[in-house]
């Protein structure tokens, strides 16, 4: 047996080597299939790409992979929306244009309680 197998030089290269781009490969994957904004198409085309050249695949995607949706679909907008819904309800109520129950039940009716 040669000396750089019986040294642990394999395990060595699989572990620092094989074990992160299996990640990655993997990582990739699971972000085509997730990602919202894009189409069916393109993520077939992406896996494809991936499948067939995955060194070159994975580095191409990560390198010039879309951006994901900006935040006001979703995310930091919908909270800035309820927010302010809530700042017109208690403007509302200290205007006297609406009771405090009827300002508790559209509170409530606001975050689903």
């Amino acid at each position: 047996m040669p000396a750089w197998l019986q040294d642990g030089y394999v395990i060595f290269a699989f572990i620092v080597v094989t074990l992160p781009l299996i990640a990655l490969y993997v990582y990739t994957i699971v972000d085509i299939i997730r990602r919202e904004g894009m189409s069916n198409i393109k993520k077939a085309g992406w896996g494809v790409w991936i499948i067939l050249i995955p060194a070159i695949g994975v580095l191409t995607y990560l390198a010039i992979r879309p951006t994901p949706p900006p935040l006001g679909k979703s995310g930091d907008a919908a909270h800035t929306g309820v927010a302010s819904e809530v700042q017109e309800l208690r403007r509302r109520s200290q205007q006297g244009e609406m009771d405090e129950a009827s300002f508790v039940s559209a509170k409530r009716a606001l975050f689903n309680l």
